[in-house]
């Protein structure tokens, strides 16, 4: 019985890793993916502006 519930609470444990570290993959992309976003608009704005500061 100890065996059991042993074997049963590793099986838990690395359902739970394999979960979370499929969510911080997905995290970490959105956080990416958003990171280059923000940065595109940035650099986007800063070129606007130049732009129209120098007409």
């Amino acid at each position: 019985m100890k065996k059991n519930n042993f074997w049963l609470f590793s099986l838990v444990c690395l359902i739970i890793v394999c979960v979370a570290s499929k969510f911080f993959v997905v995290v970490r992309v959105a956080l990416g993916i958003n990171a280059v976003i923000v940065l595109a608009q940035t650099i986007h704005e800063f070129v606007m502006f130049r732009r129209n500061h120098n007409e």
